[in-house]
């Protein structure tokens, strides 16, 4: 008696409507769907046949839920999406007129919040599995039978494949796609377009063997760090001693050229002395020639000789 029904509502065969609930204006309900206490559904929203909204879920105005949809308690359908627009030194909303469809046999973990579209739809389409803590951007849309694990987040326009598992914590970025069968590893942050069949794991995410084996290296850096400064100084070492034995070769090879000069020009000064020595002598021998008899020169020939 205490829920609250608006006349213009349309509440299928064999429904249960707790106490407090609320059926806005022109709201379907499907036969069999069960409405848990304090849970919400907005106007002109649409819940299909054999739905479950545990107590305190809400379903705002204009949605479209289909059949099996399951939705726990706290989760929020159809809250306005994350838009505003910087002017005149402040943040302006921007009107959010779509609106939200999930498909058939959906699970919706509790207080997760799937937000509405700008212009169109945010769109989880069936089968898709979705935990706890969850967020969902604007005009996302979610593949078949994929699997949303606690605290993922997904920023707006971004399109997700079917059969696509998000471990714990993923986050991804507006604006990109992910291909069928992808799987992306707890806590891993995700900016970019991920190809079919693929495993992507950390931050930035990246494929998983090369996750791994850049992995390998950072966990060794510590050690080749101690490597490289242990080679720098040996290396400095190898260079004092080159620089030493440089310094020697040089000296050595000044020293042997000074003597060898040394030398030099003491033969030089020998030969020189020799040469001048030899013509002195001549020169005296040929003065005391000159103005002498026969008999003289005859008589010092000799002694020139000797």
């Amino acid at each position: 008696p205490t829920a609250i029904i608006a006349d213009s509502a349309k509440i299928g065969e064999g429904c249960s409507i707790g106490a407090y609930c609320v059926v806005e204006k022109d709201a379907v309900i499907g036969a069999r769907t069960i409405l848990g206490p304090h849970a919400f559904v907005g106007q002109e929203t649409t819940l299909g046949e054999d739905c479950h909204l545990h107590p305190h879920a809400t379903v705002r105005e204009r949605c479209t839920i289909a059949n099996r949809v399951i939705l726990h308690s706290g989760v929020v359908v159809g809250a306005d999406g994350f838009g505003y627009e910087f002017r005149d030194g402040r943040q302006e909303k921007i009107p959010q007129t779509g609106t939200v469809q999930i498909d058939d046999d959906v699970e919706i973990g509790a207080n997760s919040a799937i937000d509405r579209a700008r212009f169109g739809r945010t769109w989880i389409q069936k089968g898709t599995k979705i935990d706890n803590l969850v967020q969902i951007g604007h005009n996302v849309t979610i593949g078949e039978h994929c699997i949303l694990c606690a605290q993922v987040g997904i920023s707006g326009s971004t399109r997700i494949g079917n059969y696509v598992t998000l471990a714990g914590k993923v986050g991804l970025s507006g604006h990109i796609e992910i291909g069928d069968k992808v799987m992306i590893g707890a806590m891993s942050g995700l900016a970019k377009n991920v190809p079919p069949n693929t495993i992507m794991f950390g931050a930035p995410a990246q494929p998983i063997r090369e996750y791994k084996e850049n992995y390998a290296l950072l966990k060794n850096i510590r050690k080749l760090y101690s490597r490289v400064k242990a080679l720098e100084s040996r290396a400095s070492s190898w260079w004092s001693v080159a620089a030493g034995i440089g310094m020697l070769g040089a000296f050595l090879i000044l020293t042997y050229y000074s003597v060898l000069a040394g030398w030099i020009i003491h033969f030089i000064g020998v030969f020189v002395g020799d040469f001048a020595s030899t013509l002195g002598s001549g020169n005296i021998a040929q003065g005391a020639l000159q103005g002498s008899s026969l008999d003289e020169v005859q008589g010092i020939l000799p002694a020139l000789q000797a």
